[in-house]
């Protein structure tokens, strides 16, 4: 099968090298550092639930205080992923010797996620002509439709988030201000329901000018699924670009799909995507770790101040000894 000429855009050079190292980390490490210790939260959720768990004993309002902390940063960590899915997908909508530069200066994730139609999701996901492959006419329709879904699979994932910003963007940028020490989570009974209700302050003059952020056990779910699915867009999205530049540009037939599909379906699709990808060759990532050390004077300095912090306070001392 003939082979898809690579991109007449693609340029490999010392700036594509930063880009392919920045999408290989962020493939080693993005999803580790974002769900860090979340499933050991949810498992210390269920014990703070259980009536016959370890925390049976505890006083009811310090249970809910621990349930609190535990929502929130469940909520903190899905606003995080957020605005990194909307970096990814900005930095990666231009040409790709800019990533490293664009996704550290991203806009807000509304307007990025504004910008992201059909024609972007296409670029995005390196969608190349099928013209060139000289596949069958059924096989040309078959992948153009996996690709139309998994397109349409994607604008209906920023819809969501979308609804997401809506709601909740301005309790996290209020969350800051203060919940947990001013007001405790509130737990209510509705139509035989558990819903707790976290206090959001709104003004730090004004303490009773607040908003809420309302979780129940399904809403719960709901926010974990939001979090792994922003990990695997995250993770799908940066495999495919690191995978073009592997190619040196040549653009994808298909990588993958977002959504269910039959056996029959899978099997053929890997078929058509081997067979068009035969002769297409696939270079290790040449992208080093840049590591700019600071100044040994900096390390020092660092160094220096923070033992120097408690050094005429030490534990032990007497209070007449640390006020003379």
């Amino acid at each position: 099968m003939p082979m898809n000429p690579a991109s007449r855009d693609f340029i490999y050079n010392e700036d594509m090298e930063r880009t392919e190292f920045l999408l290989a980390n962020h493939l080693r490490y993005t999803s580790r550092a974002r769900s860090y210790g979340l499933a050991e939260n949810d498992e210390k959720r269920d014990l703070l639930l259980d009536p016959n768990g370890p925390y049976r004993d505890e006083n009811p309002d310090d249970r809910r205080f621990l349930e609190d902390v535990l929502y929130t940063q469940l909520f903190d960590r899905v606003n995080q992923l957020i605005d990194d899915f909307a970096a990814l997908c900005h930095a990666l909508s231009h040409p790709l010797q800019k990533v490293p530069k664009l996704i550290v200066n991203a806009p807000a994730a509304n307007g990025v996620f504004r910008q992201l139609d059909e024609a972007t999701w296409r670029n995005l996901l390196r969608y190349g002509d099928l013209a060139p492959l000289d596949i069958p006419a059924a096989e040309y329709e078959f992948i153009e439709l996996i690709r139309a879904k998994n397109i349409a699979v994607r604008m209906r994932f920023i819809e969501r988030l979308q609804q997401v910003l809506k709601t909740y963007r301005h309790l996290h940028a209020k969350l800051k201000h203060g919940h947990l020490y001013l007001y405790a989570m509130e737990e209510l009974l509705i139509d035989d329901e558990r819903v707790v209700v976290i206090p959001v302050v709104y003004d730090s003059s004004d303490v009773d000018n607040r908003g809420w952020i309302v979780f129940t056990e399904k809403t719960y779910r709901v926010w974990e699924q939001l979090h792994n699915d922003l990990l695997s867009f995250s993770r799908d999205l940066a495999q495919r670009n690191l995978k073009y530049i592997r190619r040196r540009g040549i653009e994808l037939v298909e990588h993958s799909t977002m959504f269910e599909i039959s056996e029959k379906d899978r099997m053929r699709l890997e078929r058509v995507v081997t067979e068009a990808d035969e002769q297409v060759p696939e270079h290790p990532i040449v992208g080093k770790k840049r590591f700019l050390a600071p100044p040994r004077e900096e390390i020092n300095r660092q160094i220096k101040m923070m033992l120097d912090m408690y050094a005429e306070t030490a534990v032990g001392d007497s209070l007449e000894e640390r006020t003379k």
